[in-house]
């Protein structure tokens, strides 16, 4: 089986058949998943080509970056630079230099369609259908609260009036990524200070 995170791989996971402007709307559902993945892990995971990032000061030679695994060169201010890369981390190490200013990085990286780690691709298929329901404006009963008394701690009723279903369990991030899939997101979150 492959990993593909391709409009088509989507159509079948989410058994959508061909339809006037269907391929359009798939790609925006995948674009707002893959958003609200890389918003909650704070860095890039899509595949970019010349990617520009601005690097700190640093009083060391090892560089956190937002965008990896890395795949191409590294160039500071349009240099090309000696690199050594940790790319389970995102961490560029550079031989010899240290830099008191802020710079400019350009270089590819992020995980190719089919290069995705499985448990991430995992991921991205189970908040797909989140996302397909609002770009295609699929109706989702989200059992909205209608009443709540506290007095002596009672009484919350959901108004589950409306027609549609629930496909996630629990608090979703960003409004598409179901909370059970926090603890695999993690793994892959770049904590700065």
């Amino acid at each position: 089986m492959s990993l593909c995170w391709t409009v088509d791989s989507v159509k079948d996971h989410l058994g959508i058949e061909d339809a006037p402007d269907v391929d359009k709307k798939i790609e925006a559902a995948m674009s707002v998943t893959v958003a609200a993945i890389e918003r909650y892990c704070n860095r890039k995971f899509e595949h970019r080509t010349d990617f520009k990032e601005l690097a700190y000061r640093a009083n060391g030679n090892g560089w956190q970056v937002h965008l990896w695994p890395i795949t191409s060169k590294v160039y500071v201010e349009g240099d090309p630079v000696d690199f050594t890369i940790d790319n389970e981390a995102g961490v560029i190490w550079f031989d010899q230099y240290k830099h008191t200013e802020t710079v400019e990085l350009q270089f590819s990286g992020g995980y190719q369609e089919c290069d995705w780690p499985a448990d991430l691709y995992t991921v991205l298929l189970g908040s797909i259908k989140n996302a397909w329901d609002m770009v295609s404006g699929e109706v989702v009963n989200t059992s909205a609260i209608s009443r709540v008394t506290i007095p002596d701690v009672g009484t919350v009723s959901f108004d589950n009036s409306s027609s549609g279903s629930i496909n996630h369990g629990g608090i979703l991030i960003g409004g598409i990524v179901p909370s059970s899939w926090q603890s695999t997101l993690d793994f892959y979150r770049l904590h700065e200070c």
